[in-house]
């Protein structure tokens, strides 16, 4: 599987584009972008969701051909499935597919499919837990999958899901098979596991992974081919020495929370001074119940530095304002 890059979106951003944490994560969700603009791959998506998305909507992972990127933690409720707070947003974890032109479209459903599966097995889900976006709402979505483009269809990607399909027959018009290999011949970590009778969940090939000297697990095709070599080698685990504990504390941060009850809360550029005829753009904490942001710096006494979805600003946060500043 590619490895996964993460490019998580500010809080600023979970806040206006989702329902926020407690997502369940019952469900995989797979859409395609209905963007064939050359270009309009996974870093171009996951830059539209950085920086605040202009639609109501939101999701989890973009895959193209060469890279998979995430922009929302697992664990929050994004806004994909049109379905407002039903099972659809608050249930499941979301994949955008790229289908930009200048992309190699049989690689993305690949990628696509690898983080699918990275993805039950991590959450102990079965094949029946992948959706489609039209599953969800009466939208022709994953409309290129659904139409099987390029010889493709919903059933191949299931399919290559499972790993049940030879690779160099995905996608053709010819048989596939329904067979797994035999473990001694197997490059699937899980089949091999199964098939010893082994839990394959992804808590437990962390825990292989650690034991076999395989640091920060995190389900990559490389990090699975060495320990499936370990493994069928019948090499020993590698003792490893507990890292020795420090008692030195982490350096806290500073915060400033913006009170619910303030409509508006002006902001400054940082090259201007921070008085009322300065300032070209408001926060609105009153319509999220207020805002938190983290202090990036103090220029001026009871004025701090922030960052906005306008990039960083100045704040006023004097005595009679009600803005909170604490640490953690």
């Amino acid at each position: 599987m590619v490895n996964i890059k993460k490019q998580l979106v500010s809080k600023e951003v979970i806040n206006k584009k989702s329902f926020g944490k407690g997502n369940k994560k019952k469900y995989v969700t797979v859409h395609q972008t209905a963007n064939t603009n050359p270009g309009a791959n996974a870093q171009a998506h996951a830059n539209l969701q950085s920086n605040m998305n202009s639609r109501d909507a939101s999701w989890h992972y973009q895959a193209d051909d060469k890279v998979i990127i995430q922009s929302f933690d697992d664990d929050i409720e994004c806004w994909a499935a049109t379905d407002g707070r039903g099972p659809g947003n608050t249930e499941s974890i979301h994949i955008e597919l790229c289908i930009n032109s200048d992309g190699d479209y049989a690689k993305t459903i690949d990628n696509g499919a690898a983080l699918v599966r990275h993805l039950l097995d991590k959450y102990n889900l079965d094949i029946s837990r992948v959706k489609q976006h039209r599953d969800w709402y009466n939208k022709d979505c994953p409309a290129q999958l659904r139409a099987g483009y390029k010889g493709i269809t919903w059933s191949d990607f299931l399919n290559k899901v499972e790993g049940v399909q030879e690779k160099e027959n995905f996608g053709s018009s010819g048989g596939s098979s329904n067979s797994k290999p035999a473990a001694k011949d197997t490059n699937s970590i899980v089949d091999y596991l199964k098939s010893k009778g082994i839990d394959s969940s992804f808590a437990n090939r962390e825990k292989l992974a650690k034991q076999y000297g395989i640091n920060d697990y995190e389900g990559s095709e490389e990090q699975n081919t060495l320990l499936l070599e370990k493994l069928q080698s019948g090499a020993k685990p590698t003792e490893t020495k507990p890292k020795p504990k420090t008692s030195k504390p982490k350096a806290k941060k500073e915060y400033v929370t913006l009170p619910a009850s303030a409509e508006t809360w002006k902001t400054y550029k940082l090259d201007v001074a921070p008085v009322k005829k300065n300032s070209d753009w408001s926060l609105t904490p009153a319509a999220f119940g207020g805002l938190t942001y983290e202090i990036l710096d103090r220029p001026q006494a009871n004025v701090v530095t922030i960052k906005t979805s306008k990039g960083k600003r100045n704040i006023y946060v004097g005595p009679h304002t009600d803005a909170k500043i604490f640490k953690k």
